[in-house]
């Protein structure tokens, strides 16, 4: 994953670069504050591609390993002879 960023971007810029490289954006609402203290108001767009279920489903493999090499790793008996 490339990602050039000049230094004269803003925080903003950068984060929307780094999250259009997972397809992912923020929109811009609006300011808030007052003049002399005004700061931009962005809010995370939810992707709308059904990539939850599918972190879903990977999370449920992995839990369902995890617990697998559980059972079977308390299931290990070890027998320790001296020489």
């Amino acid at each position: 994953m490339w990602l050039a960023i000049a230094s004269r971007r803003r925080n903003s810029a950068i984060a929307q670069k780094l999250l259009a490289k997972i397809d992912l954006k923020l929109d811009y609402i609006g300011w808030l504050g007052k003049r002399e203290n005004r700061e931009c108001v962005y809010q995370f767009v939810a992707p709308n591609d059904q990539r939850d279920s599918i972190f879903r489903q990977w999370f449920n493999l992995d839990e369902a390993f995890q617990n697998e090499l559980v059972s079977v790793s308390n299931n290990i008996k070890y027998n320790y002879t001296s020489h």
